[in-house]
């Protein structure tokens, strides 16, 4: 049950070796309207190598990147229209990284998260980012940081502590933008 509401789960596991890494997982799918609800996926790390051709881009030389975790959970939302989008995703990835000439490696954690809060533009009139104004798959976070330049673009109602809980900040800032 997930919002008071029947569904599906599919639970996912990869039966065989392939040359590249799988995921497996949970699906959840409504029973009425057969659409997704959630995704819960976690990436196949039994075989490291593969997985750290998958997870990295790039690494300094004389690293041994180790990956522990690569899950993804994204969770979905039908509107009143009945189209279902996306509304959340969480990332989180655990690895270790050997630098030569150490002692010890490093074990890190990242999570990243994103919840859609407001959709300003439907159907028609929505447009997707072209060119230089979009993500390439090989691009990197900070490769775009010109984006990012405008000091207004986060402002007062954009910033969200690190140890609150996502929902709570959503809720307040929705309130903030309310007031304003």
């Amino acid at each position: 049950m997930i919002n008071d509401r029947l569904q599906y789960v599919i639970d996912m596991q990869p039966m065989f070796t392939t040359s590249f890494p799988l995921m497996y997982g949970k699906l959840f799918i409504d029973q009425q309207t057969l659409a997704f609800t959630r995704a819960e996926l976690q990436l196949d790390v039994r075989d490291w190598g593969k997985a750290a051709d998958y997870m990295l881009v790039k690494k300094p030389l004389g690293v041994h990147f180790r990956p522990k975790e690569l899950s993804v959970t994204i969770v979905y939302e039908t509107d009143a229209q009945g189209v279902t989008r996306m509304s959340y995703v969480r990332n989180e990835m655990r690895f270790n990284c050997d630098w030569k000439r150490r002692l010890f490696a490093s074990s890190f954690t990242t999570v990243s998260e994103m919840v859609v809060t407001d959709r300003l533009f439907q159907g028609e009139e929505a447009k997707r980012p072209r060119g230089r104004n979009s993500f390439g798959i090989k691009d990197r976070f900070y490769d775009k940081v010109e984006y990012f330049d405008d000091p207004d673009f986060w402002e007062d109602y954009n910033i969200i502590e690190p140890t609150e809980s996502l929902e709570n900040a959503i809720g307040k800032l929705k309130k903030k933008v309310r007031k304003q």
